[in-house]
């Protein structure tokens, strides 16, 4: 892989010294500094699924938030003026190097952070509608994909950690969660983040830095609210984090206020689509099945009011 993003760091001008390996999950990602002395995150996209289409709206559209004042990497075009290059059969792209820790890491009040994080999301979800872009041709995060019969990520009940009881459980609260979406007339729709977990959110001690839009598309916005607080359904002090998440989006989209009675519905929802989502992508006796899982509960009773 270091020597694909060596050969590939020549569409951008080069690069100095060895590519540092830093991430490897869906994307192997690389810190590269390019030759002009530009340091890139530079991505090797994961292979056998990806739709160049697809990466390339995803690029665009962070370009044209970046360019909008978003805290979000802008990408960096080759000297020809693309977004992505193909090298060895291996779709890449770069993006501005983001010099911070992720949330996870960073030092302060985790309450504070999730009110400064709530008016990030706010941020981004206001500059998305305000963006004049052609047609983004991304993905879909609603009902169906997320809840559907099919959801998108696989089936939660699938997730071979539950026993009947609890899949009995899930399946109550998720037909609830149907019930309350459809009877929402107008939900607020628009082009999301879609993973706003801990590893990607940045803090520079100024900002907050969305990163990795790998998942973006059109869908709820309270998704992204939820995709925050769903790793730590947890842990003691949830509900403060919660409520300031909220408070701080709410101070930057006032509007948004029937998310009140939506959030514990929405982290319900992240938590039966990462239930789903686990079970092709680890062995079925690994702990991670148990740990999602246990998110996707902790949610159902929490949204089921027990």
């Amino acid at each position: 892989m270091t020597a694909i993003a060596k050969a590939a760091a020549v569409a951008w001008g080069g690069c100095r010294g060895t590519p540092r390996l830093v991430a490897q999950r869906e994307n192997t990602v690389f810190d590269l500094r390019l030759a002009d002395g530009t340091r890139v995150a530079l991505r090797l996209h994961r292979q056998g699924n990806v739709d160049p289409v697809a990466v390339g709206a995803e690029l665009a559209w962070t370009e044209a938030l970046a360019e909008a004042g978003v805290a979000c990497p802008a990408p960096r075009r080759t000297l020809a003026g693309e977004l992505a290059v193909d090298c060895q059969g291996q779709l890449v792209s770069a993006v501005a190097w983001i010099d911070a820790p992720p949330l996870s890491e960073a030092p302060g009040d985790p309450v504070q952070q999730h009110h400064r994080l709530g008016a990030t999301l706010a941020d981004l979800h206001s500059a998305a509608d305000r963006l004049r872009l052609c047609p983004v041709p991304r993905r879909t995060w609603k009902r169906d994909d997320l809840i559907g019969e099919v959801p998108r990520w696989g089936g939660h009940w699938l997730n071979p950690a539950l026993d009947d009881a609890e899949r009995t459980l899930l399946a109550e609260a998720r037909d609830a969660a149907r019930r309350q979406l459809a009877a929402v007339s107008h939900p607020d729709v628009g082009l999301i983040h879609a993973d706003t977990l801990r590893e990607n959110v940045l803090d520079d001690g100024a900002l907050l830095w969305l990163i990795d839009f790998d998942d973006s598309g059109f869908g709820y916005r309270g998704y992204d609210l939820a995709t925050a607080l769903i790793q730590q359904i947890d842990l003691p002090g949830w509900e403060r984090r919660a409520e300031a998440l909220l408070e701080g989006y709410l101070s930057r989209r006032p509007d948004a206020a029937p998310l009140r009675g939506d959030l514990a519905m929405f982290v319900l929802i992240r938590g039966l689509a990462t239930a789903g989502w686990i079970v092709d992508r680890a062995p079925h006796d690994d702990p991670r099945q148990r740990l999602y899982a246990e998110r996707a509960l902790a949610a159902a009773r929490l949204y089921l009011g027990g």
